[in-house]
């Protein structure tokens, strides 16, 4: 696997794997995966885990234009992790 660094390095991977090759391609494409995935949830969480539902309800209620901005874009952001995780797991499967 080190003497393919070089090649593991490249980006994107190559469409076809030569024989030779495919294992340390396969086990790269699914280190890759499981780092994303593990990213993924942890955000998902952190976004969770940085606001209570009182803040959220202020939040929506909120007629200024930049909490609405930002209230979109966290919910942007949670679609976003939430799309990383299922297309991430439906990979691992």
């Amino acid at each position: 696997l080190a003497k393919r660094l070089r090649e593991l390095d490249k980006w994107p991977p190559p469409s076809k794997y030569r024989k030779d090759d495919w294992l340390a391609w396969t086990q790269a494409d699914a280190e890759l995966n499981r780092v994303l995935l593990e990213y993924c949830r942890f955000m998902r969480q952190q976004l969770k885990n940085t606001m209570d539902s009182t803040t959220a309800a202020d939040f929506r209620k909120s007629k200024d234009p930049t909490d609405r901005l930002l209230w979109a874009l966290r919910g942007e952001e949670s679609k976003t992790f939430k799309e990383c995780i299922s297309l991430a797991e439906s990979i691992k499967s």
